[in-house]
């Protein structure tokens, strides 16, 4: 059908219903106006009838007031009396108010205020009376007084029979009314149910086609649209970059899993929070807060804005390096909606980038230093032999010749550490036969200067083990790591317990080897860091720490086909602190896999 045809048949379908409604609502409206008007009616006369027994509740008061005064000579009987009189004035004037002036009712409480007026003015009478003193206990007044009040009480009844009987009157019209604004409703709405249907059946059954074809469009755009919907959403939490999306006014509305994860926000946390306070960025250098991302990218237009590395304060305090972009989402006029902001989370490549930079120098130093200790090595074979000469000389005396052989074992010491020094820098090409004690022992040698100072006791315990097929220098850098974890864990005046001794494979106890233990009495690990303990760049030292030596020591124990396994507490005692047990096989079963 086309448009304009449409429109002229829908508007003429639609030009009698609307007629026909119309007319319905005028009567219907008239109808409901009469059957209101009986219902406050009704509603009048209970009002009457409420508050003429609210006004007989008052005359009891008094009566009773009065009685109990009358008895007890006790004023405080009066005071309902009091209470209620002027109570009884405003309920007269209410019931004068509301009821008609032509009527029986308003016959019925003129009839009603004269007797409660005689009744007053007697109760008056009484009371002073009693103030006088005179006895009104006689029963020739108690009988004066329940007369007048039982006149008061019989028009009363009068008054209220006289409102019921009003009351049902009203009542039976409102149902009436009631009942015929129902049947009238019933018979239009029959009528014009009828008109419309021989009027606009075969219109109705058109417009029916043409809507369902509409309606089945729309539910294809609209599944349509939920697919794609779907399928943008699923790649938006599946992407490995955060993506946050805001409304024109920077408010949050949308973030992907990755973004949660960057920024610690939740989707549920950061919805209709100001952009800014979501992502707090920073220059990375000059440690300046940036301008709010929205301002950026109304300024940038219509573009993309791609910016270099930024540092962003995470909720929980924590700082990440992000690299970021940014940019508008325009309407079909090309007035921004919101904004889409992508985040990168480079921390993890610069703490790889420093650990390299840290690798590449710790490289240069201990070449450096086994240049050194290989330079030095002549001149201290010269000065071992001059000492050597002078202390044989037999014209030094016995002072001299102490001091002599004390600056002897003094060179030697320098000359083993030198020794120790071109060991740790040269590394065989493939594993060889070595001693964990040996081993062992030069480690220990080159921290001895710092045990020292530290007042930290070493007790060795060593038994007869056979050798290892290893790299020595891979087997050092385990050992100092470990060695250097326990001297930081126990501080000044710790104790740090080594022990090497054969045994067998953890689960397997036919694979014989060497099991080295290296315990302290420290503070030990919290539970919570020990999951994380062997994952790289994690560290409890904060600035002091790396987070790479206990990954690294792992990763050499594996090679060599052992294990390496920790135990930690920290409850006070006998067992606090923490101890790291290697097992290393004596022969590894995939050579050329130590020999990698």
């Amino acid at each position: 059908m086309e448009p304009g045809n449409f429109k002229s048949f829908l508007r003429h379908t639609v030009l009698l219903p609307i007629i026909l409604l119309a007319v319905l609502a005028g009567a219907l409206a008239w109808q409901v106006a009469y059957m209101t008007s009986a219902m406050e009616l009704v509603q009048h006369t209970d009002n009457i009838a409420g508050v003429a027994r609210q006004l007989m509740r008052s005359i009891v008061d008094m009566e009773t007031g009065l009685r109990g005064y009358l008895l007890t000579n006790d004023t405080g009987f009066l005071q309902p009396y009091k209470t209620a009189e002027p109570q009884v004035e405003e309920r007269f004037a209410e019931l004068e108010r509301t009821i008609d002036v032509d009527s029986e009712e308003r016959d019925a409480l003129r009839l009603v205020e004269t007797d409660y007026r005689s009744w007053h003015i007697y109760s008056k009478q009484m009371i002073e009376w009693r103030e006088q003193g005179k006895d009104t206990s006689g029963a020739a007044m108690n009988l004066e007084e329940k007369r007048l009040m039982d006149g008061v009480r019989l028009s009363r009844e009068r008054l209220l029979d006289k409102v019921e009987a009003l009351r049902d009157l009203r009542a039976k019209r409102a149902r009436h009314a009631t009942r015929a604004t129902l049947a009238m409703v019933a018979l239009l709405t029959l009528g014009v149910a009828f008109v419309l249907a021989l009027v606009t059946k075969r219109r109705l059954v058109e417009i029916s086609q043409v809507y369902q074809q509409h309606l089945q469009t729309e539910q294809e755009r609209a599944e349509e649209a939920r697919e794609n919907r779907e399928w943008l959403l699923t790649t938006l939490r599946s992407m490995g970059e955060g993506v946050v999306a805001t409304d024109a006014d920077g408010k949050v509305k949308f973030m992907n899993p990755t973004a949660e994860r960057i920024t610690g926000w939740t989707q549920a946390e950061a919805e209709n929070q100001p952009v800014s306070d979501v992502l707090q960025l920073s220059d990375p250098k000059k440690r300046t807060a940036l301008p709010d991302p929205i301002e950026r990218v109304k300024n940038a237009g219509a573009g993309v804005e791609r910016l270099s590395e930024r540092l962003l304060s995470r909720r929980d305090g924590t700082v990440a390096y992000v690299d970021e972009s940014a940019a508008s989402i325009p309407d079909a006029t090309g007035t921004m909606r919101g904004m889409v902001l992508v985040l990168r989370d480079v921390t993890e490549r610069k703490r790889s980038e420093a650990a390299l930079q840290s690798s590449e120098r710790l490289a240069l130093i201990g070449r450096l230093a086994a240049t050194i200790a290989h330079e030095i090595r002549n001149p201290l074979d010269a000065v071992m032999n001059l000492t050597y000469l002078v202390k044989s000389s037999p014209a030094l005396d016995d002072d001299v010749r102490g001091h002599v052989m004390m600056a002897e074992d003094e060179l030697r010491r320098i000359v083993h550490i030198t020794s120790q020094l071109l060991s740790f820098h040269r590394e065989a090409r493939e594993a060889v036969s070595v001693d964990v004690e040996e081993i062992m022992e030069s480690v220990l040698a080159l921290f001895a200067p710092k045990l020292a100072s530290s007042r930290i006791e070493v007790k060795r315990e060593y038994k007869s083990h056979p050798a290892v097929m290893a790299f020595p220098g891979e087997l050092r850098q385990v050992f100092s790591n470990l060695l250097a974890n326990a001297m930081d864990a126990v501080g000044k005046n710790g104790v740090i317990r080594v022990r090497v001794a054969p045994a067998q494979g953890y689960g397997n106890g036919s694979i014989p080897g060497v099991r080295i233990l290296v315990a302290d009495n420290g503070c030990g690990i919290p539970d919570t860091s020990r999951e994380s303990l062997f994952t790289p760049f994690f560290t409890t030292k904060g600035e002091r720490g790396t987070g790479l030596g206990l990954w690294v020591s792992r990763g050499i124990v594996e090679k060599h086909e052992g294990t390496l396994r920790l135990r930690s507490s920290q409850r006070p005692g006998r067992y606090r602190g923490t101890a790291f047990a290697i097992f290393l096989p004596q022969q590894p079963q995939n050579g050329s896999r130590a020999a990698k």
